[in-house]
């Protein structure tokens, strides 16, 4: 009892730091990094804590994914993830009141006065060309094995479907990204300058063809990832976007199509007996701390021994080369999970089950050095968002790229390292080939740009 009522009050503490340090921040920037992870901390962290302290009253085992696991040192685990909680908002706090702003001229991220655009329309009729082919070749593809109804059947085994055609996956990937970062550049120019019908017109056939390739992937990510591109480059270089309750209500109502999107799409056996919550969290969407837990009861801590860890963050490199010297290209936190602790899921699909930064952490290394880790990724992401936006270093190109360190933060937390190294490389890629068309279809009024600069030095010297 006295365990619990520590635990809840623990629990009831860092939440309420959490999101009032969060709203705070928000105030300023809703994109800010550790806004991010403090959401993910709270909805696939917090709450797993506490519907398991609660769940634990009743059983000791919870059926994660058709199959039986009991709860192991619950309170042990619990108070480890609390203090990595804390440990990462430390880090990002260390690191905000240490980064300094330089003022130097940089180039002016938002579409002003001075912003001229030639052939913005030949991009935007380019890119929903290509996303037009790449949605053919999937129909061929899905053609070839045995159409649209025998796709959807099977969409919970996609991966092992796109295993045959890794490639097509890959390039769906691809130009998703890049027709994402092209819609939020174009609704960004929407937002400052009045369009004629024909780029309206352009900008909507570009939506829904990310959202038609996204969606026949059947991976709820993707949808969610363009949806972060768009906001991201809309509030940065276009109309910024302010915490208020629209906003709060959209990402609530976001969420719960996402998880009944997610329902949909997999094949997550579970008792029919039981509610709503029960199969959220004890299904393999929200259960971090679980996957601890089923590491700790199968004596499995620091079994890696940080073998997954360095796979993962060397996953950008090709098997090819891999092969060249003649290994295998080393395997991700989450498959090595859902190898070991359910092969036959494995075996049968190829489907990984989603450790989580917790989890790899946990497999690989101990709990003492877990919280350093966290204590390091937040001062990371809080050095890359002040080098990045807050100091403005890389122009338009940091903006655009940090927007692909915001996405990596959830595959992060609820992730693998694996997956989050080697989706940013994609994306990264997707940037630079981006951000060169965008160079190319923008350009200054450069008499407008010096009397701006000329205003602003006067401004800074009267100051």
């Amino acid at each position: 009892m006295f365990l619990s009522f520590s635990m809840g009050l623990l629990i009831f503490l860092v939440t309420v730091s959490i999101i009032g340090y969060v709203f705070v921040l928000a105030r300023k920037d809703v994109f800010q990094p550790i806004i991010t992870a403090g959401l993910i901390f709270i909805v696939f962290y917090i709450f797993d804590i506490v519907y398991i302290l609660f769940d634990e009253k009743e059983t000791n085992k919870f059926p994660l994914s058709g199959s039986d696991f009991y709860y192991s040192n619950v309170y042990g685990i619990s108070f480890v993830t609390i203090i990595c909680i804390m440990m990462w908002f430390i880090g990002d706090f260390i690191a905000n009141r240490k980064s300094k702003i330089i003022r130097q001229d940089r180039i002016e991220l938002r579409i002003g006065s001075e912003t001229k655009f030639r052939f913005v329309l030949a991009f935007s009729t380019a890119t929903a060309g290509v996303m037009l082919v790449q949605l053919l070749m999937f129909f061929k593809f899905i053609n070839s094995i045995g159409g649209l109804t025998y796709y959807y059947d099977h969409i919970a085994d996609r991966a092992l479907i796109f295993s045959q055609n890794t490639m097509l996956y890959a390039s769906i990937q691809l130009t998703t990204v890049i027709g994402s970062i092209a819609v939020g550049y174009f609704l960004a120019i929407m937002s400052k300058r009045k369009t004629n019908f024909i780029f309206k017109t352009s900008v909507i056939s570009l939506i829904m063809l990310i959202m038609s390739l996204s969606l026949l992937t059947g991976a709820r990510a993707n949808i969610l990832k363009s949806i972060i591109i768009i906001l991201v480059i809309v509030n940065y270089l276009g109309m910024k976007i302010k915490l208020n309750f629209k906003l709060v209500a959209s990402f609530l109502i976001l969420g719960i199509l996402f998880v009944v999107f997610a329902q949909q799409t997999r094949n997550v056996e579970v008792n029919t007996d039981e509610s709503s919550i029960d199969k959220l969290y004890n299904g393999v969407e929200i259960s971090q701390i679980n996957n601890v837990m089923i590491l700790d009861h199968a004596n499995l801590i620091g079994a890696e021994k940080g073998k997954t860890v360095l796979g993962g963050l060397l996953s950008f490199v090709p098997s090819s080369i891999y092969e060249q010297f003649g290994v295998e290209k080393p395997p991700g936190g989450n498959q090595e999970f859902t190898k070991t602790m359910w092969f036959q899921r494995w075996d049968r699909a190829k489907s990984e089950v989603a450790l989580g930064l917790l989890g790899e952490l946990a497999f690989n290394f101990n709990y003492y050095l877990m919280p350093f880790v966290f204590l390091i990724l937040g001062i990371a992401y809080r050095t890359l968002y002040n080098f990045m936006i807050k100091n403005q270093r890389m122009g338009v190109l940091g903006y655009i790229i940090y927007i692909g360190l915001i996405w990596s933060i959830f595959q992060l937390l609820r992730g693998d390292f694996y997956n989050t190294v080697n989706n940013l490389t994609i994306y990264v890629l997707a940037c630079l080939i981006t951000f060169a068309l965008i160079q190319f279809t923008i350009e200054k009024d450069k008499k407008k740009v010096a009397e701006t600069k000329l205003v602003s030095h006067r401004i800074s010297r009267n100051i």
